[in-house]
């Protein structure tokens, strides 16, 4: 779960396949990501964050990557593939983005924190 800088909570939906936003000023709820394994799908997301740019970074845990998403859902891009490599991830399941601009993702599968900078 991740909050922005305008109201927006951002939840990883993991059997839904999605990401849920919701604005607690105005109420309202939006969906974005879908099942699947091309640009912009998920499959079984775990975990989700908001960058210091505002963008919304998504463990894409079943198909081995992160997904970068602006705040409304839109696809930007992926990094992270599946495979024991060290810039490769294998059942990843969190993440943590710090104030230097990088992000660390847990890659339970290879037992191993992996770094990547934004």
């Amino acid at each position: 779960m991740a909050a922005d800088a305008n109201n927006n909570i951002y939840v990883a939906n993991y059997q839904g396949n999605s990401v849920t936003k919701f604005n607690t000023m105005t109420g309202t709820v939006s969906t974005f990501g879908q099942k699947g394994n091309g640009a912009g799908q998920l499959s079984n997301p775990t975990d989700v964050k908001v960058g210091p740019n505002g963008n919304v970074y998504v463990v894409d845990s079943s198909n081995g990557r992160v997904e970068e998403f602006d705040a409304t859902g839109n696809y930007i891009l992926e990094f992270g593939k599946t495979g024991p490599a060290s810039d490769h991830l294998n059942s990843p399941i969190g993440l943590a983005i710090d104030g230097a601009g990088n992000i660390y993702v847990t890659d339970n599968g290879n037992a191993r924190v992996v770094k990547y900078s934004l």
